[in-house]
């Protein structure tokens, strides 16, 4: 086989990073404060197009800083206990963080983080997105890469996405719950039963179980455009762990 071109491993590095984005639950959000940096510690969600979601207090100093000069950075890390950090994945994304009263962005916020529904309605909270510019992704020693917000994102697949999800949320909770249960074991080396999806993109699907709270992930080989590609996607996973295999 030949080597890959500089265009596959570019489509590859923005896709690792967007998984990054969607599978974490916390990160550092800096802000600017009189000129200088600020940081403050948030949890997150993703958008269908993998764009950064927030739920942030008007009473934050980080939300002060914001309305103020809306750019900022957010950094997520993949980093595990037992393993050097600075030779774990992260990603510093760049762009505006703003208001948002997309109903969309409420809802898969509170899917993601279910928690946060204890005080999302209370008057000093707010749901924020991040409009991309750039990142900066560093993969571990020597794997680094800056990339645009049309590389990392997709915004093209999102928006004809955007009608299915809800749909393809209620079809894959009523009639693939069992199916739910052996992938998360098998895939996401996660143990138990219960697991339901919680919210769906084009990248995977989003579990959690509601005896105890914990989530867990489901990432495609590659990007599932619609409805029929989604479906076809979550059946290779299911083919892969009746296998055993584990991604």
């Amino acid at each position: 086989m030949g080597a890959s071109s500089p265009e596959s491993n570019r489509r590859a590095t923005a896709r690792t990073a967007r998984l990054l984005v969607r599978r974490s639950e916390l990160a550092a959000l800096a802000t600017l404060l009189s000129g200088a940096p600020y940081a403050s510690l948030v949890v997150l969600a993703a958008d269908l197009d993998g764009s950064p979601l927030l739920l942030l207090s008007d009473l934050a100093q980080a939300t002060r800083n914001l309305k103020a000069e809306p750019r900022g950075s957010i950094l997520v890390s993949a980093a595990e206990s037992g393993r050097d950090p600075l030779d774990s994945p992260r990603l510093t994304l760049i762009g505006r963080i703003e208001p948002t009263s997309e109903p969309r962005h409420r809802r898969r916020y509170l899917a993601r983080q279910p928690q946060s529904a204890l005080y999302a309605d209370f008057g000093d909270f707010r749901f924020y997105r991040m409009a991309l510019e750039r990142a900066h992704y560093v993969g571990g020693f020597g794997k680094i890469a800056w990339l645009e917000a049309r590389d990392l994102l997709t915004a093209d697949i999102a928006q004809g996405f955007a009608g299915a999800e809800a749909a393809l949320v209620e079809w894959i909770n009523r009639e693939r719950r069992a199916e739910l249960d052996l992938c998360a074991n098998r895939l996401a080396g996660r143990g138990g039963e219960g697991w339901q999806a919680t919210g769906v993109d084009p990248d995977g699907i989003d579990l959690r179980r509601a005896s105890d709270g914990d989530f867990a992930r489901l990432d495609f080989a590659a990007p599932a455009p619609t409805d029929e590609a989604f479906r076809a996607a979550f059946s290779d996973l299911l083919a892969a762990a009746h296998s055993g295999g584990k991604n």
